[in-house]
């Protein structure tokens, strides 16, 4: 058997830094037969609060749509809560 890990890190672009974190893992039964996926762990799913300085590119946040005005980034933590947040 074996445990594969999603993991997605959304940016802002070069001089805004990571906005959101997000992973699961899970494994894939019968994969030759008739393949099931079973998620092992919850979805961790993390908006981030880049700095006030952050610069946001417009061509980056044309593919994810989400700004420093998005409610979801309004009220994100900082990298450093959510990255602690993802370690425990």
């Amino acid at each position: 058997r074996a445990v594969f890990c999603s993991f997605v890190l959304e940016h802002g672009g070069e001089y805004c830094g990571i906005i959101q974190v997000s992973a699961q893992l899970f494994c894939i039964n019968n994969f030759h037969a008739n393949p099931k996926v079973e998620h092992i762990s919850n979805k961790f799913n993390k908006y981030v609060r880049p700095p006030n300085s952050a610069i946001w590119d417009q061509n980056t946040t044309a593919v994810h749509h989400l700004s420093s005005t998005s409610p979801q980034i309004l009220s994100a933590d900082p990298i450093n809560q959510a990255w602690s947040d993802f370690n425990n």
